[in-house]
């Protein structure tokens, strides 16, 4: 009997301090609790959850807080289409403002096909260990086509055909996920003003011949598109540099139908309106063709 007496004591104990307990931690969460703002609420309740810091903050909850307390803009999360925007443009009592999303691209053309000088690279199969070793192909600049930036990616946006990296733009987020992974930085975030973008499918910051030595479809540095439109283009350490802020269309595509390696592409999504003729992404350069006079 006394067993028995020891345990019905034991579980009476047991129940008591279970409550006690409760009772405590109960008060404690009313006592301490921290007040949150509705409107940060409502806000985060709209954010798409991703975490991405595409916007600048460590993540969705920190965006939240910051966009109540009226700091940052409602078109900030590069992941919220216009009615997203407009909801939180409402809870901040501001204007929406201009939705234009950010996407990603690859600022290189040269896949197997078309790269020089490539090395037989045996070591560990990462875009950064790769760019450690001198010599890994022609290219000090070229996408090295090991995945780092497909890996990097949490929406499957990147694929690496042909030893090049393909972004499919149908479910490319802007998260910058890929922008950092990229140890040689030949990829950008880009304002999609239009369903698909002019871009620049070249890093190479060499003179032409060195281009030539390392790949077919390089930029040779002429700098004619800047001569043509100097508006739209500006030539930076050897390369023209798109100023999408001003983004005249048909300048710009006048200036390119002149350049001899055809650098320049269209990228967006799979049956986008450009409303204009488009460049083919075949990148069958003419340079070989083409005198160089520098």
């Amino acid at each position: 009997m006394t067993t028995v007496y020891v345990i019905i004591i034991s579980v009476i104990v047991l129940l008591t301090l279970a409550i006690v307990l409760s009772w405590i931690l109960g008060w404690a969460n009313v006592a301490f609790a921290v007040e949150v703002d509705p409107k940060e609420e409502k806000i985060l309740s709209i954010l798409p959850g991703a975490n991405c810091g595409a916007c600048g903050y460590a993540g969705c909850a920190d965006l939240a807080k910051n966009l109540a307390q009226g700091n940052g803009s409602a078109n900030q999360c590069t992941q919220c289409g216009a009615a997203q925007v407009t909801q939180i443009a409402q809870i901040m009592g501001v204007e929406a403002g201009d939705v234009v999303p950010q996407r990603a691209v690859v600022h290189c053309s040269g896949d197997c096909d078309t790269k020089l000088q490539i090395q037989n690279y045996v070591g560990e199969k990462t875009c950064a260990a790769a760019n450690l070793v001198s010599g890994v192909q022609g290219c000090a600049y070229g996408c090295l086509g090991f995945g780092d930036c497909m890996r990097a990616c949490k929406y499957g946006a990147i694929q690496i055909v042909n030893g090049m990296s393909h972004i499919d733009y149908d479910k490319c987020r802007g998260c910058r996920a890929c922008e950092a992974a990229c140890p040689r930085h030949i990829i950008s975030m880009v304002p999609f003003k239009n369903g698909k973008m002019l871009v620049i499918a070249c890093s190479n910051h060499d003179v032409g011949p060195e281009v030539k030595a390392v790949c077919k479809t390089g930029c040779i540095g002429c700098s004619g598109c800047v001569r043509r439109d100097a508006e739209d283009f500006q030539f930076d350490n050897g390369l023209p540099v798109i100023n999408y802020n001003s983004y005249h269309i048909n300048a710009m595509m006048q200036a390119a139908d002149k350049c001899p390696s055809k650098i320049m592409k269209f990228v967006g999504p799979d049956g986008a309106d450009t409303n204009i003729e488009v460049v083919t992404d075949q990148f069958k350069s003419d340079v070989d063709h083409t005198e160089w006079l520098g």
